[in-house]
């Protein structure tokens, strides 16, 4: 983390590129209790509902999974389809990028405030210190609520339209694996 041209400290929010919980055919699918044989059964329907599963979590897929994937999903083309999700959702990326730097300059900058407000003595300068301090555990509280409000990753309008299927179609197909396969 960076205050002007000083590095202060270390950020402590999560980084959307390590991929964490990455997506692998094989073990997720056995842990909805369900082997990858009885989910597909040939059904197309399915098929295309892992598609849109697919695509919504493409920014945690490795490349080496999607091939895997592909023959799952039934789709030769899946590579293509994943970077063009990957390209959509990358408003959402930057925007995220740019408020958890807004988040931890306001951190960095209200912790060294703090080191300057307990060796003043001067009460005008502890008021200016003061005012500086709460604007910066403001702006971080306000960067940190904005940041679980960025989804990572397309939006079901997307992946409808890379798809070119009506977005409810989306929206009922991920909402049928989720209830289908989610353990309860």
């Amino acid at each position: 983390v960076t205050a002007g041209q000083r590095v202060v400290g270390v950020s402590f929010v999560k980084r959307p590129a390590v991929a964490e919980g990455v997506l692998q055919p094989p073990r997720m699918l056995a842990t909805f209790g369900a082997s990858t044989d009885e989910m597909m059964d040939g059904n197309p329907a399915v098929r295309r509902r892992l598609l849109f599963a697919v695509l919504k979590n493409c920014l945690r897929m490795h490349d080496t999974h999607v091939p895997a994937w592909a023959g799952l999903c039934g789709r030769a083309d899946l590579q293509a389809l994943i970077g063009v999700a990957r390209r959509a959702s990358g408003a959402s990326q930057r925007r995220w990028t740019r408020l958890s730097q807004r988040s931890n300059h306001a951190f960095a900058m209200a912790r060294m405030v703090e080191g300057q407000l307990r060796d003043e003595i001067d009460a005008d300068r502890r008021r200016l210190l003061e005012e500086r301090l709460q604007r910066a555990r403001r702006t971080a509280t306000n960067a940190r609520a904005e940041l679980g409000a960025v989804r990572l990753g397309p939006s079901n309008r997307q992946i409808a339209q890379i798809l070119g299927v009506p977005k409810g179609t989306v929206d009922t197909g991920l909402f049928w694996l989720k209830h289908r396969f989610h353990p309860r």
